[in-house]
């Protein structure tokens, strides 16, 4: 499994090496600002949910919410009374 998540990381770093084995800078273009861009607002976005998911964890009115959740969940999952529930609660997120 080892194996994967490094050739994973790899794959990702690719682009970067490339880029930076070149001898020659090129000056910043709109695509960099717009990539930054991009990048700052799914990150901001990504702070705003996990405050989000924070405030919604501390209130322990949403416990019931919480554990509901995780039983259903579970519930429908190894169920083998509704399998096209299971099936689709099995498909791998892609």
């Amino acid at each position: 499994m080892f194996y994967f998540a490094a050739l994973w990381v790899w794959l990702t770093l690719l682009p970067t090496m490339i880029l930076n084995s070149e001898k020659r800078d090129k000056p910043l273009g709109i695509r960099d600002y717009a990539g930054w861009g991009l990048w700052i607002t799914g990150f901001c976005l990504e702070v705003m949910a996990d405050y989000q998911k924070t405030v919604f964890k501390a209130d322990p009115d949403n416990a019931v919410c919480l554990w509901l959740f995780w039983y259903i969940f579970t519930t429908v999952r190894n169920s083998e009374t509704f399998p096209c529930f299971k099936a689709v609660v099995d498909l791998p997120m892609v």
